[in-house]
């Protein structure tokens, strides 16, 4: 408990750190990156709070672009698959047709 008071300030400061060096240039607010993270890292406690709160975009995470998780949930994919559909049964038949002369 003792070490309480320097563990959580010192993995608050881990975290922004890691957080600013990851987040992309274009989301970054106010100051430069660089000037951020020499700010997290140097004003304990205060700076990986500024940074947080202020520092870089926040908002609703982007959502990722929803593919489907089998092929017979993806329009596209069906839509090619009937697109093809008719040429196969053509061939088929065409197969058909040239096979062993048998009726």
């Amino acid at each position: 408990m003792r070490y309480l008071p320097v563990i959580i300030p010192l993995a608050l400061t881990l975290y922004a750190a890691v957080d600013c060096l990851r987040t992309p240039d274009d989301q970054v607010k106010h100051l430069p990156k660089p000037i951020w993270l020499v700010l997290v890292l140097l004003v304990w406690v205060a700076g990986p709070i500024i940074w947080l709160v202020a520092g870089r975009e926040r908002g609703l995470a982007r959502p990722a672009e929803r593919r489907p998780i089998a092929p017979d949930d993806d329009p596209e994919f069906l839509r090619r698959l009937g697109k093809n559909r008719p040429d196969q049964r053509n061939d088929r038949n065409q197969h058909d047709q040239q096979g062993d002369g048998q009726p």
